[in-house]
């Protein structure tokens, strides 16, 4: 009788731990989906405040920079750079430099934000003496977020994917050791990303000289083509993206390139390169971004790939790639969409531009 109730209590116990472990699932998989729609959210406003830079409405764009900020609460750093930006065309000193401490305590140095013209103008402003002030503050209070210990270690993956490459040879004379170099690298990127999740700006902060396109450990995603294919990355780049890890465009691109499949078009323009060719052939190639009409139905395909990553459509990426082009002034990043293809002979440029149209540049 005794042992009959006692297998009934341990059966209870264990009764209330699993009901406990579904609600921890459910709770769990809502706050994941409650965040993902943050983040979808965030994606298509910041396109809205992109859209406006390039019609040079920067009081529009910063009205959008912080409903997008209200939004989400781990923006990504190019986007306050571009709201910084947009304070100071409009003369908002507030704002900016509200959003240069969020930068510093990323972990951009002052350094380098005084190398923007445009920032530079404003060493004689009275707040950026009290923000040179508070510089080491924030760079401590801020370092001291990060993982430092996975950033060293990631930084050290791009240096051991980088060093034989960059010998003289290279791939060609160092093929079998820059192979199981990636090996290595891959097999101990894959085991960072299920121990601490996607590596982000949050976790191991930016570069010092400010916000980039991608962090340079993604360049050991970047070698998995499909001539040097080790892992597909593909998932875990969908799911950073969505989870605001990762800039979806920067995800797209590494997708792309992996598996060697435009689904999201982020190539849209070419340039053209032929040294060797006729001036009458230069002169059909140079000074142009070619670029192919898609056809309505791949237009939409496309688009709908784009939209489920927290990409805007193709009409206002190509508006983007091509604002990004002439402005240096904002961080967009949107020039990984423009390739450069080199020919040799005439025949092969003007047989490739015979099926594309161009713009000027």
């Amino acid at each position: 009788m005794i042992s009959h109730i006692y297998l009934m209590v341990i059966s209870n116990r264990y009764k209330y731990r699993f009901c406990a472990f579904i609600l921890f699932l459910f709770f769990s998989n809502f706050v994941l989906s409650q965040d993902r729609k943050f983040v979808f959210e965030y994606n298509r406003i910041i396109n809205k405040a992109e859209l406006a830079i390039v019609n040079s409405k920067y009081e529009e764009a910063l009205f959008f920079y912080n409903k997008a900020f209200r939004i989400y609460k781990s923006p990504f750093s190019k986007d306050y750079y571009n709201a910084a930006i947009c304070s100071i065309l409009v003369g908002k000193n507030n704002e900016l430099f509200k959003y240069m401490k969020k930068l510093v305590y990323r972990g951009m140095t002052l350094k380098a934000l005084q190398k923007e013209p445009i920032i530079l103008k404003l060493k004689s402003n009275s707040d950026w003496k009290r923000l040179e002030k508070s510089f080491l503050y924030l760079r401590k209070l801020g370092a001291n977020t990060i993982n430092k210990k996975l950033r060293i270690t990631l930084n050290n993956l791009y240096n051991r994917d980088q060093y034989f490459r960059n010998l003289e040879g290279g791939y060609d004379l160092y093929a079998d050791t820059i192979r199981k170099i990636d090996e290595i690298n891959n097999k101990q990127l894959l085991n960072i990303i299920g121990r601490y999740g996607y590596p982000n700006e949050d976790s191991i902060g930016i570069p010092d000289n400010g916000p980039q396109d991608s962090q340079n450990f993604d360049i050991v995603i970047w070698h998995q083509t499909q001539l040097n294919f080790i892992s597909d990355y593909s998932s875990i780049l969908v799911n950073a993206a969505k989870n605001g890890k990762i800039d979806p465009h920067r995800a797209a691109e590494l997708i792309e390139n992996q598996t060697g499949i435009p689904k999201y078009s982020t190539q849209i323009f070419f340039e053209c390169v032929c040294d060797s060719c006729l001036i009458e052939t230069k002169k059909k190639i140079d000074g142009k971004l070619f670029f192919m009409n898609l056809e309505p139905d791949k237009e939409e395909e496309i688009n709908k790939n784009r939209r489920m990553l927290g990409l805007e459509n193709i009409v206002d990426y190509t508006k983007k790639t091509l604002f990004d082009l002439k402005d240096d002034r904002f961080m967009l990043f949107y020039l990984g969409g423009i390739p450069t293809f080199s020919f040799d002979t005439d025949e092969d440029a003007l047989s490739f531009i015979s099926k594309l149209k161009f713009v000027n540049k």
